[in-house]
């Protein structure tokens, strides 16, 4: 009798769920279900909606309105309050307060409204998850357009938090932040626009577990673009971010606007910082900025000392701007920062030391420094493993070369541009930093690791799996070969005991290489690896992904996956003994994001792997939890 019930409540919350309106020239005391009955007030309406309910809002600006959502949706019904055209729907406050705020609700989706003058337009407070901000506008907003504040005494109230296809706009220096995440877990941003001099456009503020940053576009920050781990540690009161990755960003000056530091890593322990492109122009003020900053103190605060980060396939492209600073500066104590297979091109010094530490370098192409190798400091703690420095550096090791790496190029001036929204990264720029067929840096590099022992099997013992990500379950694992397998996904790391998992059975032996995927007889050094022509349009940086919403999830889930162009795309799922229990996609499929819903009701509890084929491109793979 109890399923029964459950099922007809859950039928009876489908059937009623309903469509409202909001117009300017509407009325609160209508019943809001049609345009003829609109409502007036957004706040009213937000006020009103439930479960499986729509709430459209017309065109128009509707002045200072402090909405408040009252009620959750649930994973199947979510509450969906939407502007009915794009840019048209505009909420417009008097300097304070929040445009919406959402506290203790849960399954919310907005997206499609202008939010401009608030002290945040949109604030999660204390407690909320699965809610989806997506296709918004924030513009000069006092604290910031998009803001999550959870609870600081138990931070897992806030969490699933997703900010998509948004532009964050600020052109006179008020919207101090664009997106901050604080006291949350399982949070994203990806594929949003940041404009103007935002002094933290984008920030992973005080302890947040699990975030990405993922093909955002940052043209214009007065200060620090993205942050990993912002907020010092001060006595009894811990801070400290953990399992972060920022990926396939991209960072330019714009016209009006200068672009200081696109990353700093500070209080962070674990953390990702892969294929992002930075940019500088030398007529463009750069401040005391870096491409990269590891590391920070402050006077009364604990010093941050990030811990276990890898930084590669990153390309730094003329960092420095009318000032001398480097690709990558540390400013304090740090441990257990590995940067591999990375380009520093042209730019004014490649490293910095305001405080000497080790850093482990290996596989980097540092190339064309306009005035130095090192700025500050001397970098003499640091290992250096097979890089190309060129011109010659003498304080590098035996096992580095000292070559022009020749690159593809041409490097012409970057041109600058004004506002322009766009959701999807562009990396021409970066991908000069391919090698020509006659480079030195081709199967010039070493693998990062080496199995031990022979075996069989998909858990793979290594001698040091620090180099490698299984994506902490926000994010793609890393694509690694193992002696001639290539292209093998990883799916889980055991960093305690250096287990390596992937997503398909292999045998080694003892002393097998471990590199990220590459094409010849060795790793190549820098960013890219060169492939042979034919191979190489499949195989450019852009990647399919794929993500999830909620998980772990019940009956239902979102899946979100992206595909560079268009292909033939099959999805499946696969339980832990890699056999498939279900086929969703097998279809010719256009380029761009797409999303479908699964019902997962007929799967039982446990741990699966869904993975994204799609025909000459890289693959994705991403863990799926099912709770029954």
């Amino acid at each position: 009798m109890k399923v029964v019930s459950f099922l007809l409540l859950g039928l009876m919350t489908s059937l009623l769920a309903t469509t409202y309106y909001v117009d300017l020239g509407g009325n609160d005391s209508y019943p809001g279900t049609s345009l003829d009955s609109a409502w007036r007030h957004i706040a009213y309406g937000t006020q009103r909606v439930r479960a499986g309910d729509t709430l459209i809002i017309m065109p128009g600006n509707y002045g200072d309105e402090n909405a408040v959502i009252a009620n959750s949706g649930t994973a199947s019904e979510p509450i969906v309050i939407r502007g009915n055209v794009y840019n048209t729907v505009v909420m417009e406050g008097d300097g304070s307060g929040n445009g919406i705020l959402i506290e203790g609700k849960h399954h919310i989706i907005i997206e499609n409204i202008k939010f401009t003058n608030y002290s945040a337009g949109i604030l999660i407070y204390h407690e909320g998850s699965y809610i989806t901000v997506r296709r918004c506008i924030f513009m000069e907003n006092n604290s910031g357009g998009f803001l999550t504040w959870g609870t600081s005494s138990d931070i897992s109230k806030c969490h699933h938090i997703t900010a998509t296809e948004n532009s964050f706009l600020d052109y006179t220096d008020k919207q101090d932040y664009g997106i901050y995440f604080c006291y949350a877990t399982n949070v994203v941003a990806n594929n949003n626009y940041f404009f103007g001099w935002h002094h933290q456009a984008l920030s992973f503020k005080r302890r947040v577990y699990y975030g990405i940053a993922k093909n955002n576009i940052f043209e214009g920050f007065r200060y620090t673009a993205l942050y990993l781990g912002q907020n010092l540690d001060s006595p009894g009161d811990t801070n400290r971010c953990r399992y972060l990755i920022a990926e396939g960003n991209v960072f330019r000056p714009a016209i009006g606007y200068r672009a200081k530091r696109p990353i700093w890593v500070s209080n962070v322990e674990y953390a990702v910082v892969r294929n992002n492109f930075m940019e500088g122009k030398d007529s463009v003020d750069g401040g005391w900025g870096e491409g990269i900053a590891i590391g920070d103190y402050e006077t009364g605060y604990e010093p941050a000392n990030p811990t276990h980060v890898t930084i590669y396939h990153n390309v730094f492209r003329r960092i420095g701007g009318t000032t001398t600073n480097p690709g990558i500066r540390v400013y304090n104590i740090c441990h257990d920062i590995r940067v591999f297979n990375n380009v520093f091109a042209q730019c004014a010094y490649n490293l910095g030391f305001e405080m000497e530490d080790t850093l482990l370098l290996v596989n980097n192409i540092f190339w064309g420094h306009r005035e130095g190798m090192v700025r500050e400091g001397t970098g003499s703690r640091c290992i250096f493993l097979h890089n190309d420095i060129f011109p010659y550096w003498p304080g590098a090791g035996t096992t580095n070369i000292f070559q022009d790496p020749h690159f593809v190029g041409p490097f012409d001036t970057l041109v600058l541009h004004g506002e322009n929204p766009h959701f999807v990264p562009d990396f021409s720029r970066a991908l000069v930093c391919r090698l020509q067929l006659n480079s030195p840096c081709i199967d010039s590099g070493i693998p990062l690791t080496r199995t031990v022992g022979s075996g069989s099997g998909n858990a793979i013992p290594v001698v040091d799996a620090g180099y490698f990500t299984d994506g902490f379950g926000i994010g793609d694992g890393d694509l690694i070969r193992v002696g001639d397998y290539d292209s093998l996904r990883i799916v889980d790391i055991d960093y305690d005991r250096n287990i390596i998992t992937v997503d398909r059975s292999i045998s080694w032996n003892s002393g097998d290489g471990v590199s990220l995927t590459y094409y010849g007889s060795a790793p190549d050094i820098g960013a890219y690896e060169h492939y042979p022509s034919a191979v190489e349009e499949n195989r450019l940086r852009y990647q399919p992904s794929i993500t999830f919403n909620p998980n772990p999830a019940r009956s239902r889930v979102t899946i979100n996956y992206y595909l560079p162009r268009p292909g033939e795309v099959s999805l499946i799922i696969y339980n832990l003994m890699g056999q498939i229990v279900k086929s969703v996609v097998n279809a010719n499929t256009e380029a761009g994001f797409h999303t479908l819903e699964l019902n997962t009701s007929t799967l039982p509890s446990g741990l699966y792997f869904v993975k994204l084929n799609a025909k000459d491109m890289d693959f994705a793979v991403r863990k799926l939890v099912l709770l029954k």
